[in-house]
Protein backbone atom coordinates (compact mmCIF):
# COMPACT_ATOMS: atom_id res chain seq x y z
CA UNK A 1 0.00 0.00 0.00
CA UNK A 2 3.13 2.14 0.53
CA UNK A 3 4.62 1.49 -2.17
CA UNK A 4 1.50 1.81 -4.57
CA UNK A 5 0.56 5.59 -2.66
CA UNK A 6 4.57 6.80 -3.29
CA UNK A 7 4.37 5.39 -6.93
CA UNK A 8 1.63 8.16 -7.19
CA UNK A 9 3.20 10.67 -5.96
CA UNK A 10 5.80 10.39 -8.06
CA UNK A 11 3.71 10.06 -11.08
CA UNK A 12 4.45 12.78 -13.34
CA UNK A 13 0.77 15.35 -13.37
CA UNK A 14 -1.08 16.11 -16.46
CA UNK A 15 -3.97 18.00 -17.73
CA UNK A 16 -6.38 16.27 -20.88
CA UNK A 17 -7.55 18.53 -22.92
CA UNK A 18 -8.68 16.12 -25.72
CA UNK A 19 -9.24 13.15 -27.22
CA UNK A 20 -9.21 12.41 -30.84
CA UNK A 21 -9.01 8.46 -31.67
CA UNK A 22 -7.00 6.68 -29.61
CA UNK A 23 -4.47 9.72 -28.86
CA UNK A 24 -4.84 11.72 -25.87
CA UNK A 25 -3.88 15.66 -25.69
CA UNK A 26 -2.58 17.11 -22.70
CA UNK A 27 -0.53 19.48 -21.17
CA UNK A 28 2.20 18.90 -18.44
CA UNK A 29 4.43 21.79 -16.76
CA UNK A 30 7.42 19.23 -16.98
CA UNK A 31 9.31 18.31 -20.36
CA UNK A 32 8.75 14.90 -21.37
CA UNK A 33 10.84 12.80 -23.72
CA UNK A 34 8.70 11.69 -26.52
CA UNK A 35 8.92 7.84 -27.12
CA UNK A 36 8.62 7.08 -23.33
CA UNK A 37 5.45 5.34 -21.01
CA UNK A 38 5.30 7.63 -17.95
CA UNK A 39 3.37 7.00 -15.24
CA UNK A 40 0.98 9.61 -14.67
CA UNK A 41 -1.35 11.50 -12.99
CA UNK A 42 -4.09 12.44 -15.42
CA UNK A 43 -6.19 15.13 -14.70
CA UNK A 44 -9.88 15.73 -16.20
CA UNK A 45 -10.95 19.27 -16.39
CA UNK A 46 -13.64 19.46 -13.87
CA UNK A 47 -10.91 18.05 -11.78
CA UNK A 48 -11.15 14.24 -11.11
CA UNK A 49 -7.94 12.58 -11.10
CA UNK A 50 -7.09 8.79 -12.42
CA UNK A 51 -3.72 6.83 -12.25
CA UNK A 52 -2.45 6.04 -15.91
CA UNK A 53 0.50 5.25 -18.35
CA UNK A 54 0.95 6.79 -21.20
CA UNK A 55 3.65 6.67 -24.28
CA UNK A 56 4.20 10.01 -25.16
CA UNK A 57 4.41 10.75 -28.90
CA UNK A 58 4.98 13.75 -29.66
CA UNK A 59 4.58 18.08 -28.93
CA UNK A 60 3.25 20.47 -30.75
CA UNK A 61 6.14 23.83 -30.65
CA UNK A 62 2.72 26.05 -30.97
CA UNK A 63 0.01 24.33 -28.73
CA UNK A 64 2.84 23.45 -26.48
CA UNK A 65 0.28 20.07 -26.20
CA UNK A 66 1.37 16.53 -26.05
CA UNK A 67 -0.12 14.27 -27.81
CA UNK A 68 0.52 10.32 -26.25
CA UNK A 69 -1.30 6.73 -26.42
CA UNK A 70 -3.28 5.57 -23.16
CA UNK A 71 -1.61 2.40 -22.47
CA UNK A 72 -3.29 1.52 -19.10
CA UNK A 73 -6.26 2.12 -17.94
CA UNK A 74 -7.00 1.11 -22.11
CA UNK A 75 -10.65 0.79 -21.17
CA UNK A 76 -10.62 4.42 -20.65
CA UNK A 77 -10.27 5.43 -23.84
CA UNK A 78 -14.01 4.98 -24.80
CA UNK A 79 -14.97 7.23 -21.76
CA UNK A 80 -12.57 10.10 -22.67
CA UNK A 81 -13.63 10.48 -26.35
CA UNK A 82 -17.14 11.44 -24.69
CA UNK A 83 -15.46 13.52 -21.83
CA UNK A 84 -13.04 15.32 -24.05
CA UNK A 85 -14.28 15.72 -27.71
CA UNK A 86 -12.20 17.62 -30.14
CA UNK A 87 -12.74 21.15 -29.82
CA UNK A 88 -12.87 22.49 -33.29
CA UNK A 89 -14.56 20.49 -35.19
CA UNK A 90 -16.16 22.61 -37.22
CA UNK A 91 -19.43 21.52 -38.28
CA UNK A 92 -20.74 24.92 -39.80
CA UNK A 93 -22.23 24.95 -43.42
CA UNK A 94 -21.62 28.58 -44.10
CA UNK A 95 -17.99 30.04 -43.72
CA UNK A 96 -16.66 31.85 -40.26
CA UNK A 97 -15.57 35.19 -40.26
CA UNK A 98 -12.72 35.76 -37.65
CA UNK A 99 -14.12 39.13 -36.46
CA UNK A 100 -13.76 40.18 -32.76
CA UNK A 101 -17.23 41.52 -31.96
CA UNK A 102 -18.60 42.73 -27.67
CA UNK A 103 -21.31 40.41 -27.07
CA UNK A 104 -23.82 41.51 -24.00
CA UNK A 105 -25.64 39.12 -22.52
CA UNK A 106 -26.80 38.72 -18.75
CA UNK A 107 -25.62 35.12 -18.78
CA UNK A 108 -22.21 35.71 -19.31
CA UNK A 109 -20.14 36.72 -16.43
CA UNK A 110 -19.39 40.29 -16.55
CA UNK A 111 -21.89 40.78 -18.75
CA UNK A 112 -20.02 40.27 -21.53
CA UNK A 113 -17.61 38.17 -23.99
CA UNK A 114 -15.70 38.63 -27.21
CA UNK A 115 -16.22 36.60 -30.24
CA UNK A 116 -13.76 34.64 -32.27
CA UNK A 117 -15.50 34.38 -35.50
CA UNK A 118 -19.07 35.03 -36.78
CA UNK A 119 -21.12 33.15 -39.78
CA UNK A 120 -24.43 32.73 -40.30
CA UNK A 121 -25.42 29.70 -38.58
CA UNK A 122 -23.84 30.78 -35.10
CA UNK A 123 -20.26 31.59 -33.53
CA UNK A 124 -17.55 31.38 -31.72
CA UNK A 125 -16.98 33.35 -27.68
CA UNK A 126 -13.79 33.48 -26.06
CA UNK A 127 -15.79 33.69 -22.53
CA UNK A 128 -14.25 33.73 -18.79
CA UNK A 129 -16.84 31.24 -17.20
CA UNK A 130 -17.30 28.03 -18.47
CA UNK A 131 -20.78 27.19 -20.44
CA UNK A 132 -22.66 24.24 -20.70
CA UNK A 133 -23.32 22.54 -24.02
CA UNK A 134 -27.23 23.11 -24.33
CA UNK A 135 -27.25 26.51 -22.36
CA UNK A 136 -29.80 28.85 -23.88
CA UNK A 137 -28.17 32.53 -24.07
CA UNK A 138 -30.01 35.83 -25.14
CA UNK A 139 -26.98 37.74 -26.49
CA UNK A 140 -26.92 41.21 -27.84
CA UNK A 141 -24.33 42.58 -30.60
CA UNK A 142 -23.79 46.27 -32.79
CA UNK A 143 -23.43 44.82 -36.39
CA UNK A 144 -25.72 47.27 -37.72
CA UNK A 145 -23.87 50.40 -37.96
CA UNK A 146 -27.06 52.64 -39.45
CA UNK A 147 -28.86 51.60 -36.30
CA UNK A 148 -28.45 52.84 -32.40
CA UNK A 149 -29.68 49.40 -31.72
CA UNK A 150 -28.28 46.35 -31.12
CA UNK A 151 -29.61 43.30 -32.55
CA UNK A 152 -30.66 40.67 -30.13
CA UNK A 153 -30.11 37.56 -30.62
CA UNK A 154 -30.85 33.57 -29.12
CA UNK A 155 -27.81 31.24 -28.91
CA UNK A 156 -27.78 28.07 -27.76
CA UNK A 157 -24.07 26.72 -26.77
CA UNK A 158 -23.27 23.25 -28.53
CA UNK A 159 -19.61 23.21 -27.65
CA UNK A 160 -17.20 25.04 -25.11
CA UNK A 161 -13.53 24.25 -24.55
CA UNK A 162 -10.39 25.85 -22.95
CA UNK A 163 -8.79 28.12 -24.68
CA UNK A 164 -5.52 27.52 -24.19
CA UNK A 165 -3.84 30.90 -25.33
CA UNK A 166 -5.72 33.15 -23.39
CA UNK A 167 -6.58 30.74 -19.96
CA UNK A 168 -10.37 31.15 -20.79
CA UNK A 169 -13.10 29.24 -22.83
CA UNK A 170 -14.35 29.19 -26.23
CA UNK A 171 -18.15 28.86 -26.16
CA UNK A 172 -19.43 27.80 -29.80
CA UNK A 173 -23.07 28.89 -29.93
CA UNK A 174 -25.77 27.67 -32.60
CA UNK A 175 -28.27 30.76 -33.81
CA UNK A 176 -31.52 29.81 -32.61
CA UNK A 177 -35.09 31.17 -35.03
CA UNK A 178 -34.05 34.30 -36.81
CA UNK A 179 -36.31 36.97 -38.04
CA UNK A 180 -35.44 38.23 -41.60
CA UNK A 181 -34.02 42.02 -39.54
CA UNK A 182 -31.59 39.89 -37.63
CA UNK A 183 -31.16 37.16 -40.51
CA UNK A 184 -30.66 40.54 -42.93
CA UNK A 185 -28.26 42.68 -40.43
CA UNK A 186 -26.17 39.40 -39.51
CA UNK A 187 -25.61 38.95 -43.40
CA UNK A 188 -25.10 42.37 -44.26
CA UNK A 189 -22.23 42.48 -41.64
CA UNK A 190 -20.77 39.48 -43.02
CA UNK A 191 -20.74 40.50 -46.06
CA UNK A 192 -19.42 43.56 -45.30
CA UNK A 193 -16.48 42.41 -43.55
CA UNK A 194 -15.41 40.42 -46.54
CA UNK A 195 -14.86 43.57 -48.48
CA UNK A 196 -12.66 45.36 -45.95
Amino acid sequence: MLRELLGSLRATPIDLVFCAGELVHFKCASSLSQGKVRKVRARLPEGQMFGAKIEVLTQDPKTLLYKGRLIEPIEAVAHLRGLLPLPFEDRRVSPRIERIVRVLSPQLEGFSAMTRDISMQGLCLVAGQVISVGTKLQVEMDLDASSPHPVRFDLETRWSAPDLLTGKNLVGGLFLMMNQRQRSVLKNYLASTLIQ
